[in-house]
């Protein structure tokens, strides 16, 4: 159980193929509105997505932690994120939440 059984999800192939190939990847994050000063929610889902597939990863329940394939693939410079409205305030969530 616990992390180690974490590391071996369904996604993990897909994300391994798409740092192996250097793939172009649609990338978003959700989260519940900080709807108050002060108000910080988590990220809860993250997306990732090429033509034909989609990954949905739940992140609400992980304690602010990743499975470090997709750590690899978040960070990688070879693997290219196209997002639409990604700015500096999605940045600071995504760091500030993992």
């Amino acid at each position: 159980g616990g992390r180690a059984a974490a590391e071996d999800f369904a996604g993990r192939p897909w994300l391994e193929d798409a740092l192996r190939g250097h793939r172009t990847l649609g990338f978003d994050l959700e989260w519940r509105p900080d709807r108050h000063a002060g108000s910080d929610n988590r990220v809860a889902l993250i997306q990732l997505a090429t033509q034909d597939t989609a990954l949905l990863l739940r992140t609400h329940r992980t304690m602010r932690w990743l499975p470090q394939i997709v750590i690899d693939v978040l960070t990688s410079p070879f693997v290219r994120k196209a997002s639409v409205g990604f700015d500096s305030g999605d940045s600071l969530k995504l760091h500030r939440t993992f």
